[in-house]
């Protein structure tokens, strides 16, 4: 447990000694070495510790790894965050963000993860209104008042669950814990539970983002400064997803067998073909990134939904890759806002020629993020599309027409509008810094994308049939 005290400790020294003046002139750089501190002890306590679980044991370096990423990417002018005192909030804030996420991972209850995920909302909400523009603040109220309705419905489902365990006889906080649950599951009544998991699964569905309860990702995840934009959309989303999946297994022994997969398997399908569309005709790139969370995390959910263990090894490891490639993605979309002044695709032509370091990782990130083999994300795609068509055969051409679409649709706006012309833009400012993350997230997303669904596949997939 000392690991994983320190870990929670570790994050606040940084805006500990920021307040007290000791990194004033050194911040961000003092803020680095605290974070690669912070993924240290994760590593050590993902190793040794025995307060882990092997899915903590996955989730708390990712978690630790993107903080760490973020802070480093966030050196720099973002949304005018110019002044030392602005510098100081907007650290504050990411830390305290940073922090509900790493309690979130560190958690084996549904009660503490809820309140994790009602604490990472707080939080998020103000990084994305942080720059104070009008379109920042509709979109953080929007995220606050979306995301809280949905947390609510969330909340419902599991004073259900706590209902049920009360009048069984374990009337404690830790009877809300997974294991705990799956254990006495088979004492609860089956119909109650099923009501609550289809509440949990609308109500966290809401934070993941799967369509039609994504509305609110769009607008929070373009209008947030970008490294904001990465740390939630590629590990915020896929925690929820993963505490809602956990809650399932638990509770599978009552619910029946296949409901909690069944329910997961549908919203993960409708996400991909709801989000499909808005990827083919989106020109911003930071909404665009965000459309393509939507599409992963319903790709994830099939692949959880599915149960296999090669399905459920490749929607772990697609957490993990899409964790590196969309905060790299939205690391590099910063610096392309800040160097060419916009979002919009079509007004940086030309940017492999302009900015031959942005249009690398852009291109190099983008065909990752559409499948192309042999790219880091192609094998866990194709585990998640193998185990969908062994299940059934259509719903595995639906997918896979899906997923060509959108690999079209990447391919084409990132090569013809952003990458293709003669005459390249002209930059109206130096390049940020951001892309340095990004090099480090693209970089380490290359040996994970092969190694990890295997591994994955020996000492992970058996969370797949709840043990």
């Amino acid at each position: 447990m000392t690991y994983i005290w320190l870990l929670l400790a570790a994050p606040w020294l940084g805006p500990l000694l920021d307040g007290l003046g000791v990194l004033r002139q050194e911040r961000w750089w003092g803020h680095a070495v605290i974070a690669v501190a912070v993924f240290g002890i994760a590593t050590l306590a993902a190793v040794s510790s025995p307060a882990l679980d092997p899915l903590g044991r996955l989730l708390v370096p990712l978690v630790a790894l993107v903080g760490g990423l973020t802070l480093l990417a966030s050196r720099g002018p973002l949304h005018g965050l110019k002044s030392e005192r602005q510098q100081r909030f907007y650290l504050l804030w990411l830390t305290a963000f940073w922090w509900s996420l790493l309690l979130v991972a560190l958690s084996r209850n549904l009660g503490i993860s809820w309140l994790g995920i009602e604490l990472t909302t707080i939080t998020s909400a103000v990084l994305v209104a942080i720059s104070g523009q009008r379109a920042a603040v509709e979109a953080a109220w929007k995220y606050v008042i979306l995301c809280s309705l949905g947390l609510l419905v969330a909340l419902l489902g599991l004073l259900m669950i706590y209902g049920l365990n009360a009048h069984a006889g374990d009337a404690a906080l830790s009877g809300l814990d997974f294991r705990t649950l799956h254990a006495h599951a088979r004492a609860l009544l089956p119909g109650t539970v099923r009501v609550a998991l289809i509440l949990l699964t609308v109500g966290l569905g809401t934070k993941v983002g799967f369509a039609p309860l994504h509305t609110w990702l769009p607008d929070a995840h373009s209008e947030a400064p970008a490294p904001v934009s990465g740390l939630l959309s590629g590990v915020l989303l896929s925690l929820a997803l993963v505490v809602l999946w956990r809650t399932e297994l638990a509770l599978a022994p009552a619910a029946g067998p296949g409901f909690g997969n069944d329910l997961l398997l549908a919203f993960g399908l409708l996400s991909v073909v709801v989000a499909t569309p808005f990827l083919l005709v989106q020109l911003d790139i930071k909404r665009l990134l965000a459309y393509s969370s939507v599409e992963q995390m319903g790709l994830i959910a099939i692949g959880l939904g599915i149960g296999s263990p090669l399905a459920v090894a490749g929607a772990l490891a697609q957490i993990a890759i899409h964790a590196l490639i969309k905060s790299g993605l939205f690391f590099v979309a910063g610096d392309i806002l800040q160097t060419f002044g916009s979002k919009k695709l079509p007004r940086f032509p030309g940017l492999l020629a302009a900015q031959p370091r942005l249009g690398w990782l852009l291109l190099l990130g983008m065909l990752t993020l559409a499948g192309l083999p042999p790219l880091p994300m192609f094998p866990s795609e194709l585990a998640i599309l193998i185990g969908l068509f062994s299940k059934s055969a259509l719903l595995g051409w639906v997918l896979l027409l899906a997923l060509g679409a959108i690999f079209v649709g990447l391919a084409h706006y990132v090569v013809a509008s952003g990458l293709g012309a003669k005459r390249p833009v002209r930059a109206r400012s130096a390049p940020g810094r951001s892309w340095s993350g990004a090099v480090l997230a693209l970089s380490l997303a290359v040996p994970l994308g092969w190694l990890l669904p295997t591994i994955l596949y020996r000492s992970l997939a058996l969370l797949a049939a709840g043990r």
